[in-house]
């Protein structure tokens, strides 16, 4: 599970900080790869969510990357690709991602 948290938190505050491309396809990379989906990541991080620290990694998730429009998946889909239907696709599916872990 730390492995786990360790490999979303690192992308979500660095990105916070840099905003660059690349820390949002990190963050993307992770949810979507997650060996279990991300059910089972959201289920085994499910009793740390009270916790100061995973609070405010979800409030910058919840803020940075819920929405296709927002600045984390368009900056992930961005790193990508350079076609803009496949980014829409990217950044939607994304968003989608990271909703399903936050909620």
């Amino acid at each position: 599970i730390m492995a786990s948290l360790k490999a979303i938190w690192e992308p979500i505050i660095t990105f916070e900080s840099r905003k660059e491309p690349k820390d949002a396809y990190d963050m993307y990379y992770c949810l979507k790869n997650y060996s279990d989906g991300v059910p089972a990541l959201k289920k085994e991080c499910q009793h740390i969510k009270s916790h100061g620290l995973v609070k405010e990694g979800l409030a910058l998730l919840d803020k940075l990357f819920c929405d296709p429009l927002a600045i984390g998946p368009q900056r992930a889909a961005r790193f990508l690709s350079d076609e803009p239907n496949q980014r829409t696709v990217i950044a939607t599916e994304f968003a989608g991602l990271v909703t399903d872990f936050v909620s």
